[in-house]
């Protein structure tokens, strides 16, 4: 099986290199690199490099291909935060093959099959994503708990989106219920396994507005089949392993619109057993105002709090941000966060630049 999959990825690399003849072609490399300062204390310097590309051979089929590269000067993190604060920054890795598969449309039915991360579909918005947070990416319910497919790791995975009446669409991904780097020890990307890593299946039913005040409000599940809690995973303690589960939702609406102005608000909300996860409770809430600085659309502002329950602690977590677009290919984009975990405090200041590259 593991030699079928290996040949799958190198047959779609060469498809994405010798493709001159597809119908369209799109090449994109990417780099973001940020320095970080945990106020009165240490400093790190972060960066992430991707390659990405994708091509039609035909009307309504789809190649796709990203790889990931990380480094950081130093390898421990300037702060000891449950959450991360930097949805960038992981240990060093020098290239992992971050998606890779098939798209397939019919109609309002989209299909894809092959390596995923369940970043790219679930847990953010528009407003969402302006946040450096990373549990405005991806929930500490989720995260913190479960060794699956989020950044920088990926799975195997088949997904399916169906969308009806405009507004609406359900999402469903099922993963294999272990995510690892390309050449990893532990075993292989391409594994399917139930037995050992157990599946997960994630649900998301949403509904955004087609209006020009922009809404979007999502509700979804996550059931894995094989649980350990991450922290147990990471030990490889042998605990029984049962099924486990997660609720979640979130909703963005615009409320206020005028020329270039927008202002947003966000919510964000999970919760899991409290018997079966270590992180058991989440919840957020923030807003964004575009266009005030600058009087441009992509001049952003943003703030947003969060707090999330563990058994052995509890954290709260503020960000403020200002993404401003230098240019179509550059943003740049200041953050302050204030964490309080437990006792402990943090204050740390970011800078970030994202450069993008069509190819």
């Amino acid at each position: 099986m593991r030699v079928f999959f290996k040949k799958i990825i190198i047959v779609t690399i060469l498809l994405l290199i010798y493709t001159t003849k597809a119908q369209t072609q799109n090449i994109e490399l990417s780099y973001t690199t940020e320095f970080q300062n945990n106020i009165g204390s240490k400093s790190n310097w972060v960066n992430l490099f991707t390659l990405s590309g994708n091509f039609t051979p035909w009307r309504n089929g789809k190649f796709s291909i990203q790889t990931i590269s990380i480094y950081k000067i130093q390898e421990k993190r300037i702060a000891n935060d449950l959450q991360t604060f930097s949805n960038i920054e992981e240990d060093n890795m020098g290239i992992n093959l971050f998606h890779i598969g098939y798209t397939h449309k019919i109609n309002d039915l989209t299909l894809f099959g092959g390596i995923r991360n369940m970043n790219e579909d679930y847990f953010t918005g528009e407003y969402t994503s302006l946040f450096t947070n990373s549990s405005c990416g991806i929930y500490p319910t989720i995260s913190y708990n479960y060794p699956v497919a989020n950044y920088p790791l990926s799975a195997m995975t088949l997904h399916a989106e169906f969308r009806f009446k405009k507004s609406f669409c359900i999402k469903n991904s099922l993963y294999n219920g272990v995510a690892r780097e390309l050449f990893s020890k532990e075993g292989s990307l391409f594994s399917i396994d139930p037995i050992k890593d157990g599946i997960l299946n994630i649900t998301e039913f949403s509904y955004s507005s087609k209006s020009n005040y922009h809404g979007l409000y999502n509700i979804g599940t996550l059931f894995h089949t094989n649980h350990n809690s991450f922290n147990e995973y990471k030990q490889e303690k042998k605990k029984t392993k049962k099924m486990n589960y997660v609720l979640w939702a979130n909703a963005e609406q615009s409320i206020y619109k005028q020329e270039n102005k927008e202002v947003g608000i966000l919510i964000q909300g999970s919760l899991a057993p409290t018997n079966k996860n270590d992180c058991f409770y989440y919840y957020g809430i923030g807003a964004t105002l575009s266009g005030f600085v600058s009087n441009r659309k992509y001049d952003k502002l943003g703030v947003f709090i969060n707090k999330a329950i563990f058994h052995e602690n509890a954290e709260t977590a503020i960000e403020i941000t200002w993404q401003y677009n230098l240019n179509k290919n550059i943003i740049i984009q200041p953050a302050f966060h204030y964490i309080k975990t437990g006792t402990s405090q943090n204050k740390i200041g970011i800078i970030r630049c994202n450069y993008t590259l069509p190819l």
